[in-house]
């Protein structure tokens, strides 16, 4: 039976390996990974590849995001419909602060109803959403700041077989992305 031995790699080998692998690293850093991920193309062939324009590829930004958002407050007049829900949402950016109260009809007809104050990261692609506030109420009010960029607001659920409004105070710095 014959038994195969390995190579034994000499010192010069492995330098001529190593110097190799080196060399290598550096043409694709030259030609390839530069010029795409930095726009710098000191060859010239990034740009006949077409690898410099993906270094000028920006993230797409909501236009939530890139508008100026100022502190402001707002009233505003929400008819729930009987027998469902509806959401009203604002978009917050991380750690803005929010004032609001709310109020379900008024008088001797104020109505308790069930309601989801919650907030959805912006971007989020998996349906997750972070609860503040689960009850049942004709009235609340508080200050949210927000944990992260996103929507932010009420899910009201009505179960009566009359419309219920809803009378909302908001004060902060937010945008109003309105009824969904």
């Amino acid at each position: 039976m014959n038994q195969l031995t390995p190579p034994i790699a000499s010192a010069a080998t492995l330098i001529k390996a190593c110097i190799s692998a080196i060399s290598l690293a550096a043409v694709v850093l030259t030609v390839a990974i530069l010029p795409a991920e930095y726009n710098i193309d000191p060859t010239g062939l990034g740009k006949a590849m077409g690898l410099t324009s993906l270094a000028s590829v920006e993230p797409i930004k909501s236009a939530v995001t890139a508008a100026k958002v100022s502190y402001q407050s707002d009233t505003v007049s929400i008819e729930v419909p009987p027998m469902s829900g509806l959401e009203y949402k604002l978009h917050l950016q991380k750690n803005a602060k929010l004032k609001y109260q709310w109020s379900s009809g008024s008088g001797s007809r104020s109505a308790p109803i069930y309601f989801d104050f919650h907030g959805e990261p912006q971007g989020d692609k998996t349906g997750y959403f972070e609860s503040f506030t689960i009850s049942t109420s004709n009235e609340i009010s508080g200050t949210l700041t927000a944990p992260f960029d996103g929507s932010h607001g009420w899910y009201w659920k009505n179960t009566s077989s009359e419309p219920i409004t809803i009378s909302l105070n908001i004060e902060g710095a937010y945008q109003i992305e309105g009824i969904k």
